[in-house]
């Protein structure tokens, strides 16, 4: 409901998340988890990391000084439950909807890889489907409109395919543009993407990348 939700270290109030919204003033939330928050240092507080996903509150706070956010609380903020997961360090967490559905994705505290958390599945080491999308340039002139006509794409050679999608003034155009980086002579290989209708016009525009299967992009 527009609530500031955050995880208070101690001091002013005892160790824990409250919430803050302009109607009720401040309210903890974490009653039921006080003591186990209160028995971890306030120094490990502060690698939590926390995110709000299909209406729960999800923190990852480090417990017990392990060096890493080795316990995940999940509050579901409608009805004031809070649940808990361990075993999973997670040092990052972020809740995504760039694919057309939410997915809730941490970042493994001691392997280094992306994880897809309450999925329903157990498949570690399974490639994630994502794209990257490159900021909106505008060539030092937000406000002037300008056309671009073609867009050279450099990259490492790799198998599968790389589908393009070009996006003008922040929205997409579902271009769906799908190619390859794997015939060039050398290491590197080299496409030039022309949109569909000759020149995309804007004031300004961008581009995303997905890769078919899903693998690290190495493109310029």
């Amino acid at each position: 409901d527009g609530a500031i939700v955050f995880l208070h270290g101690g001091g002013a109030w005892r160790r824990g998340v409250y919430a803050l919204d302009q109607n009720n003033g401040i309210k903890e939330l974490s009653e039921a988890i006080t003591p186990t928050l209160e028995e971890s240092a306030s120094t490990s507080l502060q690698t939590a990391c926390a995110a709000f996903y299909k209406s729960s509150y999800w923190l990852c706070v480090d417990n017990g000084g392990s060096g890493d956010n080795n316990v995940i609380y999940v509050l579901n903020v409608r009805t004031g439950a809070w649940s808990y997961y361990t075993g999973i360090p997670c040092n990052s967490i972020y809740s995504d909807t760039r694919l057309g559905t939410q997915r809730l994705l941490g970042g493994h505290a001691t392997l280094g890889t992306i994880m897809v958390l309450d999925s329903g599945t157990d498949d570690n080491t399974v490639a994630i489907n994502f794209a990257w999308r490159s900021k909106q340039f505008s060539f030092g002139k937000p406000e002037a409109p300008k056309s671009v006509f073609d867009i050279h794409i450099m990259g490492k050679k790799q198998a599968g395919t790389i589908t393009a999608d070009a996006y003008v003034n922040g929205t997409s155009t579902a271009w769906a543009k799908t190619f390859i980086l794997n015939t060039g002579s050398n290491d590197v290989d080299f496409e030039t993407l022309h949109p569909p209708d000759g020149k995309m016009t804007g004031n300004t525009w961008g581009l995303e990348l997905a890769a078919n299967p899903p693998r690290a992009l190495t493109v310029h």
